[in-house]
């Protein structure tokens, strides 16, 4: 909680020290490098919660972290190479953009490496400082360079080092051993885990291009400030994910592996899972409502003159976060009930989804308002029938949580549309 209050208060400060553009900017490059952490570990990071030996455990994490080093070093020199052919984003120079897209590959991979195993071992008083390191850290060199006037690389900086300090502080609770050049280690690691390397993987890099094609296509279509309005909105409405959902996940996989591990059936875990869900749900609902009455006012008055913008896609984009929400809080479902190739067919069908969205907004009407809308019912759909999927697979009637989701979304539209014609009423607001 202190993590996000924190990022809640400085977030304002850096879209008056840096504008929309250099934070559309490095929105694409954290696309690029979130793509790239997806398949630098061939799907195995996940694999590290459900070793039983010790020894194996860390043979597997010092296979994930080698390869992610060489993996996520020819990436970056693809990236290089593109951006000496096409020199556009923001007039920095290609090896530049190369370097932050490799730094931030290799702290995003390792911090989630860390997450993994610390998670298994329960270690949550180290990951409970994590959000608080991070964003004190990246907030005092981010304003402290701004002010110094450092403004076309300073925002870049300050987030990469907030990356590194966070991980230098989970890194030292792991054990020493980093590397592994062992020929042997791969090809046994590659063996117990192929089924992760089989299906994690293409379900991984799925889920995660459809995650960034919106991020891609906005920035094509629309431009870096605009892409910047909709990073900051995308920022917010993922608070309360990072605030509540990640914690809930996290320790939802831990018990629900552990509950697989001890021979429990898929009916408990579905059970449980369904009651997580119903949680969740519950308490991502008066954040929506506000979310969706006042969001456009709410980021005027955070952000500055001419932000509304970024409202307006918050407000839009709402019952994404919900539904994201819901899904990160029973994150390692479809691990534990090995049920990988569900997670890839929704990915596929997102990601044509949110393709047809962004681009029909675009040609049809030349809006990124209308473009949002699409990929935000493309997205709620598809969340719905692949649930009912995960749950009809674990011997839970589907129909219970179908009707706790519709229940839960008339809520959230009754309790905004109340609070949004009292604004309206009283003249906050111009329009519904």
């Amino acid at each position: 909680m202190l993590g996000q209050i924190i990022s809640f208060i400085v977030v304002p400060i850096y879209t008056r020290l840096y504008g929309a553009s250099i934070m559309g900017t490095w929105a694409l490059f954290a696309s690029i490098a979130n793509i790239i952490v997806t398949f630098s570990d061939m799907g195995l990071k996940n694999a590290i919660m459900m070793e039983e030996d010790e020894k194996d455990t860390i043979e597997l994490y010092t296979v994930i972290t080698t390869m992610t080093l060489m993996i996520s070093g020819i990436a970056s020199l693809i990236v290089f190479i593109y951006y000496s052919i096409n020199p556009k984003e923001g007039g920095l120079k290609s090896w530049m953009i190369a370097i932050f897209v490799f730094v931030l590959a290799i702290t995003l991979q390792q911090t989630q490496t860390c997450y993994t195993w610390l998670n298994k071992k329960s270690d949550y008083s180290i990951l409970m400082k994590n959000p608080v390191v991070n964003n004190v850290s990246a907030a005092i060199i981010i304003i402290l360079l701004g002010v110094l006037g450092f403004k076309s690389y300073g925002y870049y900086l300050g987030t990469m080092a907030g990356q590194i300090i966070t991980l230098i502080h989970m890194r030292i609770h792991l054990p020493n051993r980093f590397l592994n050049f062992n020929y042997n280690s791969y090809k046994k690691v590659f063996k117990r885990q192929q089924h992760f390397i089989i299906y994690q993987l293409p379900a991984n890099v799925l889920a995660q291009v459809k995650e960034q094609i919106p991020t891609f296509l906005i920035n094509g279509f629309f431009g870096a400030e605009m892409l910047g309005y909709y990073s900051i909105s995308m920022r917010y409405l993922k608070m309360p994910i990072s605030l509540l959902a990640q914690s809930i996940g996290r320790v939802y996989y831990q018990t629900t592996s552990d509950m697989k591990r001890k021979g429990q059936s898929l009916l408990s875990i579905g059970q449980y899972s369904l009651k997580n869900i119903s949680r969740a749900m519950k308490l991502a609902c008066i954040p929506m409502i506000l979310i969706i009455s006042v969001g456009d006012i709410a980021c005027e008055i955070l952000f500055g003159s001419g932000y509304s913008v970024a409202g307006d896609i918050m407000r839009i984009a709402a019952f994404n976060s919900f539904f994201l929400f819901i899904a990160t809080a029973t994150s390692g479902l479809v691990i534990v009930i090995d049920k990988q190739k569900y997670m890839l067919w929704c990915a596929i069908g997102q990601m044509a989804g949110y393709i047809f969205g962004i681009s029909f907004g675009y040609y049809a009407y030349g809006s990124i308002y209308i473009s949002c809308l699409a990929m935000t019912i493309t997205f709620v759909l598809l969340q719905i029938v692949y649930f009912s999927f995960l749950f009809n697979a674990t011997g839970v009637n589907w129909k219970t949580y179908v009707f706790n989701v519709f229940k839960q979304i008339i809520i959230i539209v009754l309790g905004a549309g109340v609070i949004r014609l009292g604004c309206f009423a009283i003249g906050i607001v111009q329009t519904m």
